[in-house]
């Protein structure tokens, strides 16, 4: 049977489009890329009224309404991402819509036990730009063919309006979701351990599955061979 489904992905604070780049290309056919725009990127550019991450996921509730009624389909979220797609999540389900097939995290602590982000919301541009270096090898960010080099700035913009959603949320607990979850840790990845990525197991009465990977925080955009054959098994 052919693959036949779609991804939705949200990126880690402050990325876009551009990194999941890679991973559109490794998909097989019939397994379609969806990344919304979040506020300070693309059709969002200029959007400064989404002020918490409640606002956020409403508004992508309303704007993957088609999605989610045409077919199949996965959300994917790294880090900052993953707190969007789980409280996508759990609005989709409060809407009565289609629920994912299945939910795939990385880089991040489940909501009920992450760190806030109060903690960033103060930094200053010189601070956002000290956590790029670390979170990002150094020839992504900097290189002149990297993934940012000129736009390093307006990645920093994008970073801090990231934080901005996201510092005031708290987590209201709720019922665990009964769908597959599988979380993804790079080997490289020195912002958490995989048994802090395994507390994930805690939010489904479903299959948990754990992939220890190449590569670092974002696997995804090196090396995603696991990541898609996963997929494949989900969608086909």
């Amino acid at each position: 049977m052919a693959v036949d489904g779609t991804l939705i992905a949200f990126p880690a604070a402050g990325g876009g489009k551009w990194m999941f780049t890679g991973l559109r290309r490794a998909l097989p056919p019939g397994l379609k890329l969806v990344v919304p725009d979040l506020p300070g990127r693309g059709k969002r550019t200029r959007d400064t009224s989404v002020g918490s991450v409640a606002e956020l996921v409403t508004e992508l509730c309303d704007e993957l309404e088609p999605e989610f009624h045409h077919g199949r389909y996965v959300l994917f979220g790294s880090c900052f991402g993953s707190l969007v797609a789980f409280e996508l999540l759990r609005e989709i389900r409060r809407r009565g819509h289609p629920m994912a097939e299945a939910f795939v995290v990385s880089a991040r602590k489940p909501p009920d036990i992450a760190e806030s982000y109060r903690a960033y919301a103060g930094w200053t541009d010189e601070q956002l730009g000290g956590y790029l270096d670390y979170i990002w090898p150094a020839e992504r960010v900097n290189g002149e063919n990297g993934a940012l080099g000129a736009l390093r700035g307006l990645v920093i913009r994008q970073l801090r309006r990231d934080v901005q959603i996201a510092a005031n949320y708290d987590f209201e607990p709720e019922r665990v979701f009964d769908l597959p979850i599988y979380a993804y840790r790079g080997a490289d990845d020195q912002s958490i351990t995989a048994e802090e990525l395994k507390t994930w197991r805690s939010h489904t009465s479903g299959p948990f599955t754990f992939r220890a990977v190449t590569g670092g925080r974002d696997f995804y955009a090196d090396d995603c061979d696991r990541l898609v054959a996963d997929l494949e098994q989900v969608l086909t």
